[in-house]
């Protein structure tokens, strides 16, 4: 049963009996109230900085920018607005990045290739955790017991043991 103490996301109203598993549901969360969000709603943010820090904050998440270029192209993904489109097939993004990369699944483009074996990846961020299986890093660690591992979506797993998510009927 939750008390006054609780907390609770606005978006979707699930309620969570520790800020920890609130905060993780904010930063972590797909679930289709958050996606559905109305595009009049946001609206740019500028806050005020100093010595230079980042200056636009989205109305809708913590992100913030020092451009406002950045900002906007982030709002895309709060809309669910896809605005890029794959000429090959029926893909639609809302960055020019994810089409450039979706484009090498159509050319087995694969530029990163490993150093210690034959892996090759079309993704700097996948030679970069399988990288980690050969040094055996484990960057990832669980706020709340003393899992560790190499790759962020073994932890948003991991953290599901720990959450109680519960929502409001």
């Amino acid at each position: 049963m939750f008390t006054g103490e609780d907390f609770e996301c606005s978006r979707c109203l699930k309620k969570f009996e520790f800020n920890i598993y609130y905060k993780y549901h904010m930063k972590h969360s797909k679930c289709s109230n958050h996606g559905n969000i109305d595009v009049t709603t946001i609206k740019m943010k500028s806050t005020v900085s100093s010595g230079g820090g980042k200056k636009f904050a989205c109305t809708v998440c913590e992100y913030k920018s020092k451009d406002s270029g950045n900002l906007k192209s982030h709002m895309r993904t709060n809309t669910n607005e896809k605005t890029f489109a794959c000429a090959v097939c029926e893909y639609k993004c809302s960055q020019s990045t994810s089409l450039k990369h979706h484009m090498r699944t159509h050319t087995n483009e694969n530029p990163f290739a490993c150093t210690e074996c034959e892996y090759k990846s079309s993704r700097s961020f996948s030679m970069k955790a399988h990288m980690r299986t050969h040094t055996n890093e484990k960057p990832f660690a669980c706020p709340v017991c003393e899992y560790k591992c190499s790759v962020s979506s073994n932890l948003k797993k991991h953290m599901r043991t720990h959450t109680k998510e519960k929502s409001v009927a």
